[in-house]
C-alpha cells in the first residue's frame, strides 16, 4: 500500500519535509480578512515533546508558478 502524492499541476511525485511548528505559517480566513499564524509553539504544554508539521511541495515548485505546496 502506497501513500505516494502527485503534483496537481505536473504530476511530479511530491516530497515531505519537517519543518518546526513555530515556523509553519498558516493562512486564516475570517469575516473577509486573511492572516498567516503559526502551526503552534515549539513544545507541546502536555507532553513537553518538540512539536513539527509536514510541508508537502513539487520539486517543481516556485515563486512564480502554482505547483503543490502545503503544510500537512
Amino acid at each position: 500500500m502506497s501513500f505516494t502524492k502527485y503534483c496537481t499541476t505536473c504530476g511530479e511525485e511530491l516530497i515531505r519535509i519537517p519543518v518546526p511548528a513555530e515556523k509553519a505559517k498558516v493562512l486564516d480566513y475570517g469575516f473577509g480578512d486573511c492572516a498567516y499564524f503559526p502551526l503552534g509553539s515549539k513544545f507541546d504544554k502536555h507532553t513537553g515533546l518538540r512539536q513539527f508539521g509536514i510541508r508537502v511541495k513539487c520539486p517543481n515548485k516556485k515563486w512564480y508558478n502554482r505547483h503543490t505546496d502545503y503544510i500537512d
